[in-house]
């Protein structure tokens, strides 16, 4: 069977320009008034995590539990319960220049919605984590608004670093309170980029003639693919998961969920599983190119070559225009859509 190149995933469209308020919910959440969220919390019976750069809902074992509070210009109101043996929550509050709307549903479907009020200065905010989908994040109304598409919170870190700070953060420790994203990324960077210095680049040749073996007729082979993918470690699941299922047969697919599940079942994100996780995403790479620093763009150019099979048309040592306009030609070349 022939190798499989896989589909890459770039996330981050802008739409349109925008000037975006820092968000108002910065102080909803530190208000005390605002204790209700974090009360549940606090408790220790349910808890929010992260795990492969997406938010996880757990530990709740009890009934439903519903309060409200009313005060001058708030509305607040907090639901927690289970449906379907998984814990969920629903937060609203309503303020003088803005309604806030938090459903942490089952499957760990979660969505965030702010909608500014008529003369607010504050901004819209819609995000969205769906099972099997990229993460989505809408800032600004209808008429003036930017998309941003990212395969986890991960990458939507790496690929729009100014966004995050200010526009899903404050909503996102609502629910996590210790939450620090920027210094995670930064870590991860540090990681990303000390491996590429000392270990070399991946090896997705190698990775694509396993995948070829593991719909091989020969069950010894089958197994050696599935037990060398598995010794991979966890920068192969960023390849799995970009492979076309419709150019796999149904061993192949069955035999890679299996081997994404078992890689990606080590417990919520620590620096050090990102860093794994990562490193075999062109995406990431490319989002390296335009860093300031000439050997991070050196390293990432050599771990982007190794990934896409041939040189990149790039020149780290080039001056900042050509290296966008060439970063420009590289991103419509990779994710044509």
């Amino acid at each position: 069977m022939s190798a499989v190149r896989p589909a890459l995933l770039v996330g981050g469209v802008a739409a349109v320009a925008l000037a975006v308020a820092i968000p108002a919910v910065i102080l909803a959440a530190q208000n005390p008034q605002s204790d209700m969220l974090t009360a549940v919390f606090r408790q220790g019976s349910l808890r929010v995590g992260m795990v492969s750069g997406r938010m996880v809902l757990s530990g709740w074992r009890g009934g439903s539990y519903e309060t409200s509070a009313n005060a001058p210009g708030r509305k607040e109101r907090l639901k927690v319960g289970m449906n379907g043996g998984d814990p969920f929550i629903s937060y609203q509050i309503e303020t003088r220049d803005h309604e806030l709307f938090i459903d942490f549903a089952s499957a760990n479907r979660l969505q965030i919605r702010r909608t500014p009020k008529a003369g607010s200065a504050v901004s819209a905010i819609d995000f969205r984590q769906e099972p099997g989908e990229p993460i989505t994040l809408k800032v600004g109304g209808k008429d003036r608004q930017r998309v941003y598409r990212a395969a986890s919170l991960w990458h939507l870190r790496f690929m729009e670093p100014g966004v995050c700070p200010d526009h899903l953060d404050p909503f996102l420790k609502m629910l996590q309170r210790d939450l620090d994203l920027d210094g995670s990324a930064a870590e991860v960077e540090q990681i990303l980029l000390r491996s590429a210095a000392g270990e070399g680049p991946p090896s997705p040749q190698r990775w694509a003639q396993w995948v070829g073996q593991l719909g091989d007729p020969q069950f010894s082979v089958r197994e050696a693919a599935d037990r060398r993918l598995r010794e991979a470690g966890r920068a192969v699941t960023s390849y799995l998961e970009r492979l076309d299922p419709k150019r796999l047969d149904a061993e192949q697919r069955y035999r890679i969920r299996r081997i994404t599940q078992a890689l990606s079942a080590g417990g919520e994100d620590t620096p050090d599983q990102i860093a794994a996780w990562l490193s075999g995403d062109p995406a990431i790479w490319l989002t390296l190119l335009a860093r300031d620093a000439q050997p991070t763009r050196r390293l990432a150019l050599g771990q982007l070559q190794a990934l896409l099979g041939e040189p990149p048309a790039f020149d780290p040592a080039a001056d900042p225009a050509t290296r966008a306009k060439q970063l420009d030609a590289l991103r419509a070349k990779i994710s044509p859509n």
